[in-house]
């Protein structure tokens, strides 16, 4: 009976150091003054940016590639057939890639869209749209 006793006054000790561990930590951050702001805060501070550009991306902002891949496509063979044969793999149809591409809003890219359909009439026929 007295094992009893001496698990039960352990635990119970353990049960009160972890409290006052917790409890000493919540006031150590009180005294530092580090609080969560309040949801009005961040509104306010939300509406102060008013005028200034938003980091959200807007999707007539968005580029689907980078120009520089981009000119790699048109200029280089090997890195352009590099790059097809990893569309083939996912199956990617020429329709697929002249939508990501934006060939109506970047005539310029029009050039890769061609090779790439050139690439899919002797390589994989069955990607092209019809």
């Amino acid at each position: 009976m007295q094992l009893s006793y001496i698990l039960l006054l352990v635990s119970a000790l353990t049960l009160l150091a972890s409290g006052n561990s917790v409890s000493a930590t919540t006031s150590a951050n009180q005294s530092n003054g580090l609080m969560k702001p309040s949801e009005v805060d961040l509104i306010a501070a939300g509406q102060a940016q008013e005028g200034k550009q938003r980091f959200l991306r807007v999707h007539e902002d968005e580029e689907r590639f980078e120009m520089a891949k981009i000119n790699q496509l048109m200029n280089d063979s090997s890195y352009r057939s590099t790059k097809f044969g990893k569309w083939v793999e996912r199956g990617y149809t020429d329709s697929k890639i002249y939508n990501k591409l934006g060939v109506e809003s970047h005539p310029a890219f029009k050039r890769v869209f061609n090779y790439y359909q050139t690439y899919l009439e002797n390589y994989a026929p069955r990607l092209i749209s019809s």
